[in-house]
């Protein structure tokens, strides 16, 4: 899924959302909510949005509400390392670092990096948003990781 350069996140359905490749048109991957794990503690921060590849249905990343900052969530890779934050309109990386601020942009939304150059845009179709990566984070699945969640909290 992470391999495409452009996805097309198509509106959910039945409790999940189909991830396409959008110059295929043929499903890469899905995210579904999940329920939160654990007792009243899990309870507590809600359910984690699980993103899986479509084969065999690996987990590539999931989401879910910060412990310490309510209003952002935490995104961790298959291994439950944090990768980075998604706060509103801005995207943070592991350090807490700003990486990306989502900004109007194309009729959609164009995330740029902290100096201003443009990582991906994502923008409404009549299938779903389909959300481009520029060649800025074409090698580097964790920027996308971060923006495709971003972008999946976007609506």
């Amino acid at each position: 899924m992470l391999e495409s350069q452009v996805l097309l996140l198509r509106p959910p359905a039945g409790g999940s959302r189909v991830i396409a490749d959008a110059g295929r048109g043929s499903p890469v991957g899905f995210a579904r909510w999940q329920p939160p794990e654990g007792g009243w503690w899990g309870r507590l921060f809600g359910p984690v949005l699980c993103v899986h590849e479509q084969e065999e249905a690996p987990l590539v990343f999931t989401v879910r509400r910060d412990p310490l900052w309510w209003a952002q969530r935490a995104v961790y890779d298959a291994e439950g390392f944090c990768v980075g934050y998604v706060t509103g309109r801005g995207v943070r990386d592991r350090n807490h670092l700003l990486y990306a601020q989502a900004r109007p942009g194309g009729g959609g939304v164009v995330y740029e990096g902290r100096t201003g150059e443009p990582l991906a845009s994502a923008v409404p179709t009549a299938e779903g948003l389909e959300l481009t990566f520029t060649q800025r984070v074409e090698r580097d699945p964790f920027a996308k990781m971060l923006l495709l969640a971003a972008a999946l909290f976007q609506q």
